[in-house]
């Protein structure tokens, strides 16, 4: 199916399916919500002034540098197969699928997101956002990306989350995302190159395999060099082959330190604490700083 004019309902819904190739390059304006389905290729707009945009692919996904994804409340994107990403994709929360496979951004492609500022101090794994428990930034789980260019990210107090099972290549100029909290989600094995400008970073990694690690570059709440390894974190633990900069990741001054485990009991409990007072002497007998064992 190709669709090259508008579709649009001005006060409900949109929704079109195909079992083969859906090709749109005009307007699909839903406002109670769209939904769309197919092996797509999508080049005009696609917006929902009061609903969900839900664009679920049965083979490969490409949306163009010309396509804008519009939503007041959300955007779920779900491919089994290859995507290209383009163009703009704008919403409060944004959900991208595609599994193990490969997804490909075009380089000036936009997200427009919301999200939430990061707390201070270390975080767990388990409370950095995730799209299952957070209702507002930009959520990606993909096999790999590849980003050919600018991914520029706006939105204030903005979340992007991006987890590989492959690994993550930000080529060119990368993410660009100075107001953005930026989790780094990696599994065993799985690499990250590339530069990135946040205000926030922090990498998550799962289980452990050789080869994995990240060689990231670029600023972190406006600070290069050894001084971006310093403020970004790494969960659940300290791991030297996880850079940026060419210093790891949470290091000071670019030196790894080792934090030692807090005891679980006390280390007192090892001392045996006595007197060397015998109850048995006689006070007027008792010799003052001197054993009595001498005499």
């Amino acid at each position: 199916m190709t669709v090259t004019g508008n579709v649009v309902s001005p006060s409900g819904t949109v929704g079109i399916g195909d079992h083969g190739s859906l090709t749109a390059s005009g307007t699909i304006s839903g406002q109670t919500g769209v939904t769309l389905s197919g092996d797509m290729t999508l080049s005009g707009l696609v917006i929902s002034d009061a609903g969900v945009v839900e664009i679920t692919d049965t083979g490969g996904l490409s949306l163009t540098n010309t396509s804008s994804i519009i939503s007041a409340s959300s955007i779920a994107i779900s491919s089994p197969g290859a995507l290209t990403q383009g163009g703009l994709l704008s919403a409060p929360r944004i959900v991208v699928n595609n599994g193990s496979a490969t997804a490909t951004g075009l380089d000036g492609t936009q997200i427009e997101t919301s999200g939430t500022a990061r707390p201070t101090g270390a975080l767990l794994k388990t409370q950095l956002p995730t799209s299952t428990m957070s209702q507002s930034g930009f959520f990606m789980a993909t096999g790999q990306v590849i980003q050919n260019g600018r991914l520029a990210v706006t939105g204030t107090s903005s979340i992007v989350r991006i987890d590989a099972s492959n690994g993550v290549t930000l080529n060119g100029s990368g993410l660009v995302a100075p107001k953005t909290w930026f989790i780094l989600g990696l599994n065993a094995g799985a690499k990250a190159a590339g530069t990135v400008d946040v205000l926030y970073l922090d990498t998550v990694t799962t289980g452990q395999a050789p080869g994995g690690g990240a060689a990231l570059s670029g600023t972190v709440g406006g600070l290069g060099g050894d001084a971006a390894a310093g403020t970004s974190r790494i969960e659940p633990g300290s791991n030297a082959a996880f850079r940026i900069n060419g210093c790891p990741i949470a290091s000071v001054n670019c030196v790894l330190l080792t934090v030692q485990g807090i005891p679980a009991a006390s280390p007192l409990n090892n001392f045996a604490i006595g007197s060397i007072f015998d109850p048995t002497d006689q006070d007027d007998l008792l010799l003052p700083l001197v054993s009595d064992e001498v005499y």
